[in-house]
């Protein structure tokens, strides 16, 4: 039975998803055993000849690969040639109502396109966002993308994975204009260095090869295997600064963390025919150990993002079991070889022998803040629905009215009611504008406890946080609230009616991040959402 928008999210998905568990605990049990594991490496490797077309056909045994210099018995081998199943299309929704159901693809290849204006100026954006737009005019039925937006105010989503041209068009055409060049160089490398982590979290629950085609320019960060160590930077006297090491191990991990997660990279470089240079060299360097291909130096970026597509669409996938099963922290070299003469390979070329985890909260309040803080992807163990809008002035002013009046102008804060939320001190004095948020969910995915008389009551707890464009934390919200169910009453019954609440929030004027989120009290799940609003000044 259809109830609104809700209606539309699969309900064994809701009941099934673990959300961002990175490593699950075995059930206790009573019987002691022995766990042995072992390390293996997959390699994803594009084939091409000497006229860069993709060379299929090839078996196993045309292959070599080896370690450190000494050959590896190839363990498992399969050839990738065609784009996998879509997911499901998310809901549609009505205007000012938004969902945090984002299916993502089962298997790859999937590709992401990473709009960088931290790391780049106005002149770059457009160039990326004409050649996407071009691209999309001709891109092949059934190519996976996402697209999402790198500025000062974070990491954020455009478009989920979707095959649809006319939702990537849409996407790409934002107007949302934040660039990092006043901007501290560490505090740049800090932000891109958490951007790179929350993409590998992102991605994560795909399984196979994942393309991240990155367009920024002259690559802001060493993305290499020693974390750019042996890449000093030119200082303002003519000599070389030494690295900073904290920012060396974080590049570390987030190299081992793309790794594992089979994240190829492509960076693009938005700036054209322009010379080479040392960044020129970061670019080759980063690509050749991430196992993609640089670009630069090339004004048809709408052929350079079919190229990169084209080259990650089409590959084979080895692994091997290196011979030490221990992390030792060193660097191990792979040399990948065919037994045809005059093609072009493209993989990583090694890894670091450790165990790159993010440590990451996987459930409870510790997810819900790193969600609304953005330090992690949204978390989707719960879904729902959020109605977010202006209340109008209709609202408070005639109480005795049937209902809002879209038509009519936003609410500004009445004058002498108290602030709703936890404002700021800079923004006290600003003219707030009322918002009206509306949360709806499925009750199948609340946990209930039993109570007395064959009764049931639920726990949930509402968050809001907003924030600026540089980061700033403006406002908050958080309201808790029990859902007592009668005896009669079935949560996974299809005629137990959607939950609703109601927040209500004050904001200030300008570009706003708007992030709310849901726990269950009970179950430890978490969802949560990102919103952009841009609030006029009155």
């Amino acid at each position: 039975m259809r109830r609104g928008p809700l209606a539309l999210i699969p309900t064994a998905l809701i009941l099934t998803l673990n959300g961002w568990s990175y490593a699950q605990s075995p059930q206790d049990s009573p019987t002691p055993t022995l766990k042995l594991t072992t390390r293996e490496i997959v390699l994803d490797v594009s084939v091409s000849d000497s006229e860069g077309r993709s060379v299929r056909g090839l078996h196993q045994s045309d292959f070599v690969i080896s370690e450190n210099g000494k050959p590896q018995p190839i363990h498992s081998f399969a050839e990738f040639d065609q784009q996998p199943t879509p997911p499901d299309l998310p809901p549609e929704l009505p205007p000012n109502v938004y969902t945090n159901y984002q299916p993502l693809p089962e298997t790859g290849p999937v590709n992401i396109l990473l709009l960088d204006t931290l790391n780049a100026q106005p002149a770059d954006l457009a160039h990326e966002q004409e050649a996407v737009m071009d691209y999309l005019e001709k891109v092949p039925p059934g190519t996976q993308l996402a697209i999402l937006w790198l500025s000062t105010s974070g990491l954020h989503t455009l478009q989920p994975f979707t095959s649809e041209p006319v939702l990537l068009r849409r996407a790409v055409q934002t107007r949302m204009f934040e660039f990092g060049s006043n901007m501290e160089r560490w505090t740049r490398d800090w932000y891109t260095t958490d951007a790179i982590d929350q993409i590998a979290a992102y991605v994560s629950r795909i399984r196979g090869r994942k393309n991240l085609l990155w367009f920024t320019p002259r690559m802001p960060i060493p993305l290499v295997h020693d974390g750019g160590y042996s890449w000093p930077d030119p200082d303002s006297h003519g000599g070389w600064s030494a690295p900073d090491m904290g920012v060396v191990n974080r590049l570390m991990d987030a190299f081992e963390l793309l790794t594992t997660e089979q994240i190829a990279v492509y960076p693009i470089d938005p700036g054209g025919v322009q010379g080479l240079g040392i960044e020129s060299l970061r670019a080759e360097a980063v690509a050749e150990g991430l196992g993609g291909i640089a670009y630069y130096n090339n004004n048809d970026l709408g052929s350079v993002i079919a190229r990169a597509i084209d080259n990650g669409s089409h590959f084979y996938t080895l692994s091997y079991r290196p011979p030490s099963r221990k992390d030792d922290g060193h660097f191990h070299s792979i040399k990948v070889e065919v037994n045809r003469p005059g093609l072009r390979l493209v993989y990583r070329k090694g890894y670091n022998a450790e165990d790159p985890r993010l440590h990451l909260p996987t459930s409870g309040p510790p997810l819900l803040n790193a969600a609304l803080q953005a330090k992690v992807p949204s978390a989707t163990q719960l879904y729902f629905n959020v109605a977010v809008q202006p209340q109008p002035a209709s609202a408070t002013q005639n109480p005795d009215a049937a209902g809002p009046d879209p038509t009519r102008p936003a609410q500004l804060r009445p004058a002498g009611s108290p602030v709703l939320g936890a404002l700021a001190r800079k923004y006290r004095k600003a003219r707030l504008t009322r918002f009206d948020l509306v949360y709806a969910l499925q009750p199948a995915q609340i946990a209930f406890a039993d109570g007395p008389n064959g009764t049931h009551s639920g726990a949930l707890e509402f968050q809001a946080a907003a924030y600026s464009s540089n980061r700033k934390l403006v406002t908050t919200l958080k309201q808790a609230t029990t859902l007592p169910l009668s005896a009669d009453t079935d949560p996974q019954s299809d005629d137990t009616p959607i939950f609703e609440f109601a927040q209500h929030l004050d904001l200030p004027p300008g570009r706003i991040y708007l992030r709310v989120g849901i726990l269950d009290r009970l179950s430890n799940k978490v969802g949560t959402l990102e919103i952009p609003l841009t609030i006029p000044k009155r």
